[in-house]
């Protein structure tokens, strides 16, 4: 498996799959960006990253090139469509687990089985 090319117009979808991940929408704030750095460890891409959040944090109407402050928040000149599909790889396995272990497990057994998925998502 090789790794993934971040280049071009990277940021911006990655910031957006962050913001739809954690809040299900495709405005960026802060936190977004923030957490973009934590998962972008390469050179280069933190540091972009981290200046993303500094910048947006003090208001800059343009934070980074592609990325606008609107009336109501921040946004990628891009559509969001890539974005919601990676969104789902990191939410829906999370998801569905919860909904096995809620609606069908025996409650006995819940507690067990959401502890061994948590760990496994921790680790």
């Amino acid at each position: 498996m090789s790794k993934p090319d971040k280049a071009g117009d990277f940021f911006e979808y990655g910031v957006t799959t962050v913001a739809i991940a954690t809040r299900g929408t495709p405005e960026v704030r802060v936190e977004d960006a923030a957490l973009a750095a934590a998962l972008s460890p390469e050179p280069g891409y933190r540091e972009l990253f981290l200046s993303m959040r500094d910048r947006i944090a003090h208001g800059e109407q343009m934070p980074m090139p592609g990325l606008y402050r609107g009336k109501d928040g921040i946004y990628t000149i891009h559509f969001f469509a890539y974005p919601a599909l990676a969104a789902l790889t990191l939410t829906l396995p999370r998801r569905l687990c919860l909904l096995f272990v809620h609606r069908i497990v025996h409650p006995i057994v819940r507690m067990h089985a959401c502890a061994v998925h948590h760990a496994i998502v921790l680790t």
